[in-house]
Order: C-alpha cells, then sequence, then structure tokens
C-alpha cells in the first residue's frame, strides 16, 4: 500500500466516527467525556484492525507493514496540523501572502520564512510542508484539527495487531483418533523418527526406540518395531512399513499441510 493510502485510511475512519456519533454525543450533552472518548476509540480500533485484516488478504500486507505505514501517516498528520495551527496562530500566512500570492515558495522565500518561524518547530522540514498539498491534503483544512491528530494518535497506540492475530487464529484440529500406522509416518514426514535415530541409544537400537516410542503413542513396542524396522533398514522385508501406503501417506501429508507445514 502507498503511503498516502495509510493517511486517507486513517483520517476517513476517524471522520467517519464522528460523524456517526455526532447526533448522539451532542443531544445527550456527551461532548470530550469518557464514555464517548472510550467508545469512539473502541470503534476506531476494530475499523482499523478489520482495514488491516483486507491489506493482507488483498495485497499480502503484513502486521508490521500495516502498523509501521500508520504510524508514518499519523507522524505526517500530528506535524502537518502542528505547523498548520503555528503559522495560523502566528499569522504567518500573512506574511507568505507578502511575499507571493502563490502557494507555493521558491528557496529563498522559504529560507526567509523560515527565519520567522521560532526554534519551537526547527524539528520540523519546513521545505516539505511549504511543498504543493495534494488533493487529499488539500481537504483536510477544516476537518482535521491539531487537536484531532493527537486523538488519533491516542486511539491508535492502544491497537495490538499481534493479539488481534491470534484471536482469529482458527480452533486445532483434532486428531486423536489416528491409528497407530499414522502416527509412525506422522513422526516420520516430521523429522521425529530421523532425529531420534541419530541419538544414542536408539543410533544402535531400534528396539530401544520402539520402547519409547510406545509410550508417545500407546500402541505395543512390538508393533512399532516391525513398522520401523524397515523404514530403517533396507535388508529386512518391508510389507509392514508404514510409508508403502500411498493413501496413508497422503492422509498425512495433507493433514500437514491444512496447518501450513513445510513437507520436505
Amino acid at each position: 500500500m502507498k503511503q498516502k493510502k495509510y493517511l486517507h485510511l486513517i483520517v476517513e475512519t476517524y471522520l467517519e466516527i464522528q460523524d456517526a456519533l455526532f447526533h448522539y454525543e451532542h443531544s445527550n450533552g456527551l461532548q470530550d467525556s469518557d464514555i464517548m472518548i472510550n467508545l469512539k476509540k473502541k470503534m476506531f480500533q476494530e475499523k482499523i484492525l478489520r482495514y488491516q485484516k483486507i491489506a493482507r488478504k488483498k495485497h499480502s500486507v503484513s502486521e508490521n507493514e500495516f502498523e509501521n505505514g500508520c504510524l508514518i501517516a499519523i507522524d505526517f498528520l500530528k506535524e502537518r496540523t502542528y505547523l498548520n495551527a503555528f503559522i495560523e496562530k502566528n499569522r504567518l500566512n500573512d506574511y507568505r501572502t507578502e511575499i507571493k500570492g502563490s502557494e507555493e515558495l521558491n528557496g529563498d522565500e522559504i529560507k526567509v520564512l523560515k527565519e520567522k518561524i521560532t526554534k519551537e518547530i526547527e524539528e520540523f522540514d519546513i521545505e516539505d510542508y511549504l511543498s504543493p498539498l495534494s488533493n487529499f491534503e488539500k481537504s483536510l483544512k477544516g476537518k482535521i484539527s491539531n487537536n484531532d491528530s493527537q486523538i488519533i494518535e491516542l486511539f491508535f497506540e492502544g491497537i495490538d495487531f499481534e493479539n488481534d492475530k491470534k484471536t482469529n487464529e482458527p480452533e486445532s484440529i483434532d486428531l486423536s483418533d489416528t491409528s497407530t500406522t499414522e502416527k509412525i509416518i506422522y513422526l516420520k514426514k516430521l523429522g521425529v523418527l530421523d532425529f531420534l535415530k541419530d541419538k544414542q541409544p536408539f543410533l544402535s537400537s531400534t528396539n530401544k526406540l520402539a520402547t519409547v516410542l510406545s509410550a508417545i503413542t500407546g500402541a505395543r513396542s512390538t508393533t512399532i518395531q516391525s513398522m520401523i524396522n524397515p523404514i530403517f533398514s533396507k535388508n529386512i522385508d518391508d510389507k509392514n512399513n508404514p510409508l508403502n501406503s500411498e493413501k496413508t501417506v497422503k492422509k498425512v501429508e495433507n493433514r500437514l499441510t491444512d496447518i501450513d507445514y513445510n513437507i520436505k
């Protein structure tokens, strides 16, 4: 998403909520009350999280990328509205008009104007803020004040993108009824069998590995040993090798794919 999209998103979301609740808060005398602030904050956060999900699905925008884009837009908005308020307060627009009737200033004129602005806003890049505005930025005049931009920042600070991601994570799949054959295939596909077989005492004893796996799977150790022997030894009859069952192997692989596991 382009940066101006984030600015548009933040501002429009804020204005929509302000408009939606304007009549209610004024008719009930709740302007600037804690009730209305908390309600607006909740609505703002819900809308932003909803837009974040859309951005992820349609544009493959990560949570971090979306959050950073919004933060940059809010910083820009704060600086823009603060500078505009400062210019209005100090009647710098009048001075600006005296220099030139156009909205654009050249380098020398900007230098003169910068000298008129106190050290209070020296941190801002005056050239950027006096450059021609986009149509959308021009439309903000009179709609978003310096106070509004601070409220937007306050509303945004409480959004927990990571918690929302966890909350919306799909429920786990129950595989408790998995057969012994499937369990051995799972252990093989997940790399557990190979990992354990490289460790002592399992490196030299498949029997001991079968004993441990019987504790994990709940199956008899003799049954497990008849399955894993042909997996690790080509010299043994592989009629009991669970990997020979293409249908069962495919079933296990599909289950692992469903949970986004990368099968090697």
